[in-house]
């Protein structure tokens, strides 16, 4: 998984946010050819997030300086996505839903988070299981600007 950029958005196309704002996040993310049949549908799905098991599907939050916690917003989530493709070959994900566990090929998507427009000190918090079989949580501060490594 590779964090690319993040930014505030007002809308999500003509939707307003409850919070406030939307704070999207561009990510690369790429399932493992070894989850090959640990996950019935082979995909990482919002019922899958958090939960201790074999695909280590990460589940997405947005935590601020507070503590609150502002979950990842599937369906907002959609709008930020293009889906447009060559014909004949599959549609860019739209949702982290549309990642297989199963793919090693790396795929970008915005996710989106429902926020407070005045969000202070904001972290993007990735919680998966690791190889330890351990639930690890790790923060990025989204207050620093995004690395272009």
């Amino acid at each position: 998984m590779k964090i690319n950029s993040w930014e505030m958005r007002a809308k999500a196309g003509d939707e307003n946010p409850k919070n406030g704002a939307f704070l999207v996040v561009n990510l690369t993310i790429a399932g493992d050819a070894a989850n090959k049949g640990k996950n019935p549908n082979n995909m990482v799905t919002p019922r899958d997030f958090g939960v201790v098991g074999t695909d280590g599907a990460p589940k997405f939050s947005v935590v601020d300086a507070g503590g609150r916690q502002y979950i990842y917003d599937n369906w907002h989530s959609r709008s930020f996505n293009n889906v447009s493709g060559d014909w004949g070959k599959p549609l860019p994900p739209r949702t982290q839903g549309d990642v297989k566990t199963d793919d090693p090929e790396p795929k970008t998507l915005n996710i989106a988070f429902d926020v407070p427009r005045d969000i202070t000190k904001p972290g993007l918090q990735i919680e998966c299981v690791g190889m330890s079989k351990q639930k690890e949580i790790t923060e990025v501060d989204l207050r620093l600007p995004a690395s272009k490594k």
